[in-house]
Parts: structure tokens; C-alpha cells; sequence
């Protein structure tokens, strides 16, 4: 936890892996931190992106990882392969403009095959917070209590991999908005419907990704992130492929500013169209009277 002197702010740094090569092993990959803040990491989420966890080429039996602290120390007695979503306790910190870095052994790429394909989805997020001298922004002038609300955002994904990404906008109204959660649930084929009670699926892997705003409209990751990284409801539905929480610390968003996402499709032309509904989950601030 930060002192009373600085603030954390959530962020997510990416190794997209997708123009790496199958089977080989790659030894102190880089991800750079930007120069402005320090970077606690807290989380690692993606390595069933990188390995094939279910047998094969890049499978369970060779498939290893090995992270380093900034001064080079490994965080592993051995290289290991590291479970699909990793909590890191205590957290790793990297200095402004230091790097993270990490190798695998026999890198498997992840990816949606069919007509068209593949599409390559092989990316490993590291979460945390970059940490700033100053006042916290997620603080309000005012006294207030909590009240739970949820914003629902439904919307339909009908363009292929590689196309341009789209936005979407959910406005905050009535009250001041702290967002702590999202969760996602997809269905395929749709046709723009909206689809039937019990249709919904929790959303997987490489199905698509995006960048989420701050009120400021400045993105909370370095690169597009795949959306079962963010999607809190896989801890509970579908635990064995990972799922977390983000934003962490929340990020709020006052009345009247909106909530930004740019949505990237990851899916082949054949698998589309595919039905969204995000749901920013979190409290109003209502003013003590």
C-alpha cells in the first residue's frame, strides 16, 4: 500500500508473443516500464496464451517459465509452468524505466483457427499499479456513502481480426461512479440479437480484447487486453482458465464522464458475429445530506 505522500494507479503491461516462433525457447524477453512511475506487480495472467496446457507441442510436461526481479534475481527456484492466472505476494517492483523480464521454454502459441486463420492471441499481462508522488484522483471533496451500481454495455462484434477497433461509451449519470470490477459474458452467432435468458457464456480467450479510459481518457494498459483477463465472473465460472479483478485499486468516474473502452476482435470472419455484454461493476457516491 502506498504512503500517505503518493497514489496508485491500476495498469497492465503485455508481451504479445504472436511473431514468435513455435517450439523454441526465448531466454530474458523484455517489457519496458514506462519512465514516469514505479510499477508494483501483483498479478500475471496469460501463460496458458504462451503453453499448451492440454498436451502437444508446448505441452504441460516442457513448457517453463521464469521470471526476475529488477536486479536480476529469479522468482523461481527452477523454471516452473506457472499457473494460467499468478498472484504475486509480496509484489515485484520495477523502477521508472526499468524492464520486466521473463523467459519460456517451448513457446506454444495460442490462437483461432478455421477459414482465414489462424489468429494468434498469445499474450502475457502483468497487473498492478504504477505509484506516483501527490494526491490520490479517485478522492472526493465532499462527505458521502457507498450505494452498489452496475453499468451494463451491450454490443455486438461483427468485424473480423485485424480490422479497426470500435468504441463504445457508457455514461455515468445521477452520481459520482467508482468502478472495482467488470465482468463479460459472449455468445456467438447471434445475428445482433439480443440472445435468449441462459444463452450467455462466460467469455474466453481470444475471443477479443480492448483498452479501458480513465476519466481523463488516458488507457490503463500499454497494449489491447484479451477480455478474459479483465473478467472477474471466470474466478467463479470458470476457474481453471484464470480470471481477475480490474481495476484494482478502482478508478473513478464523475457524473456526467463516461466510461471508454476500444474493443479489438481477435475472431476469424467464420466464428462472427458475437454478442458482448460488459458490466462495470462497482459504487455510486452519494452525498451525505
Amino acid at each position: 500500500m502506498a504512503s500517505s505522500d503518493f497514489y496508485d494507479l491500476p495498469f497492465i503491461y503485455t508481451f504479445n508473443a504472436n511473431r514468435l516462433t513455435d517450439g523454441q525457447d526465448y531466454d530474458r524477453l523484455t517489457v519496458p516500464i514506462i519512465a514516469d512511475s514505479e510499477f508494483h506487480l501483483r498479478r500475471i495472467a496469460g501463460a496458458a496464451t504462451l503453453a499448451d496446457y492440454g498436451g502437444g507441442e508446448g505441452s504441460a510436461a516442457t513448457s517453463r517459465f521464469m521470471v526476475y526481479t529488477q536486479g536480476g534475481s529469479r522468482i523461481f527456484s527452477k523454471p516452473e509452468l506457472i499457473e494460467p492466472d499468478m498472484a504475486l505476494v509480496p509484489e515485484l517492483v520495477y523502477p521508472p524505466g526499468g524492464q520486466i523480464r521473463f523467459d519460456v521454454s517451448d513457446l506454444f502459441r495460442a490462437r483461432n483457427t478455421g477459414g482465414g486463420g489462424p489468429a494468434y492471441y498469445s499474450q502475457l499481462s502483468f497487473q498492478g499499479v504504477r505509484r506516483y508522488y501527490g494526491m490520490s484522483p479517485i478522492g472526493s471533496a465532499y462527505k458521502y456513502y457507498e450505494k452498489p451500481q452496475s453499468y451494463p454495455l451491450t454490443f455486438s462484434i461483427n468485424y473480423a481480426n485485424g480490422t479497426n477497433f470500435r468504441r463504445y461509451v457508457q455514461p455515468v449519470e445521477q452520481y459520482d461512479f467508482s468502478l472495482h470490477a467488470i465482468s463479460i459474458v459472449t455468445v456467438t452467432g447471434s445475428g445482433g440479437e439480443v440472445p435468449a435468458p441462459g444463452s450467455w457464456a462466460v467469455v474466453t480467450p481470444g475471443q477479443f480484447s480492448f483498452y479501458l479510459y480513465n476519466k481523463n481518457s488516458e488507457r490503463l494498459s500499454i497494449d489491447p487486453v484479451d477480455a478474459a483477463t479483465y473478467a472477474f465472473n471466470r474466478r467463479k465460472f470458470a476457474a481453471s482458465t484464470g480470471g481477475g479483478v480490474f481495476p484494482c485499486p478502482p478508478v473513478l468516474y464523475p457524473v456526467g464522464s463516461q466510461i471508454m473502452i476500444d474493443v479489438y476482435s481477435n475472431t476469424l470472419a467464420a466464428s462472427l458475429p458475437i454478442q458482448v455484454q460488459m458490466v462495470f461493476h462497482g459504487v455510486w457516491r452519494l452525498p451525505c445530506r
